[in-house]
């Protein structure tokens, strides 16, 4: 699973810590209904390239 971006036009920058927050939501999520079994990944290429095309 992945938390997502919510925001995706290339012209706005991405916010790390929003990521981080909604990336902790979701492990919240998973955990509170006891489902163990996903693996919750950050969304990598957001934090390095933002939302940029084609890198």
């Amino acid at each position: 699973l992945q938390p997502g971006n919510p925001e995706v036009d290339p012209a706005l920058p991405v916010d790390p810590q929003d990521l981080a927050d909604r990336m902790l939501w979701l492990t919240e999520m998973t955990m509170a209904d006891k489902w163990f079994a996903p693996r919750i990944l950050p969304q990598l290429h957001v934090l390095i390239w933002g939302n940029r095309r084609g890198v």
